[in-house]
């Protein structure tokens, strides 16, 4: 059950850091 959740983390994660990069 918590897998998926670390995945979104991850993937919300890597979303944000490009969004600051831009």
């Amino acid at each position: 059950i918590l897998l998926p959740l670390a995945i979104i983390k991850l993937l919300r994660n890597t979303h944000h850091d490009e969004l600051l990069e831009t």
